[in-house]
């Protein structure tokens, strides 16, 4: 009984060996893991800045908010004075 799921976890895995599939996960994991030295480094500066986490999470869900809306960025026609 043990050998026989064994031997299909096995055969399931085997999957992950063909090339195509080897690639694709060798792609996906260089795609990654910029992403991830970054985010852990501007983590890390942040901390020693002693800026929260969730204070930047704040400001920048409300700025998008805002700019999303088209409130709080004037054309170059509004700025003008009007004499």
């Amino acid at each position: 009984m043990r050998s026989e799921r064994l031997s299909g976890w096995l055969q399931s895995l085997r999957v992950y060996a063909e090339p195509p599939v080897a690639r694709m996960l060798l792609l996906g994991f260089a795609a990654g893991l910029p992403l991830l030295l970054v985010l852990g480094t501007l983590s890390y500066r942040l901390r020693e800045a002693g800026i929260d986490r969730t204070t930047i999470g704040f400001r920048a869900g409300s700025g998008s908010r805002t700019a999303s809306s088209g409130r709080g960025h004037r054309s170059s026609t509004s700025c003008r004075s009007r004499s």
